[in-house]
């Protein structure tokens, strides 16, 4: 960078090797879950059973959380709600309920 102005604009060729940001919900978006059998087997009982039941219903997210890793709780179109982990949702194709 040596004789190069301070105010002098610069502009980096995109790095090949970089992906680019991956997809995260935000409150509103509308989503589908896909249950991980591996992450439910940290959740009780109750929650593993609720986030089967739920699992490929789509939903819209109502709240997010990261204060044990992100997550998101999601309002199905059947009325249920439950948290999911980032990894577990994608963007809900058009058309999907609600």
């Amino acid at each position: 960078w040596a004789g190069r102005d301070e105010d002098e604009d610069v502009t980096l060729p995109p790095c090949p090797k970089c992906s680019p940001e991956p997809w995260r919900p935000t409150v509103g978006a509308r989503v589908v879950p896909t249950l991980d059998p591996a992450r439910s087997a940290s959740y009780v009982e109750g929650q593993r059973l609720e986030r089967a039941w739920f699992s490929g219903i789509p939903g819209v997210v109502i709240d997010r959380s990261d204060s044990h890793g992100l997550c998101f709780y999601v309002e199905h179109s059947n009325g249920g709600r439950t948290w999911w982990d980032v990894e577990e949702l994608a963007p809900a194709p058009e058309g999907a309920d609600r």
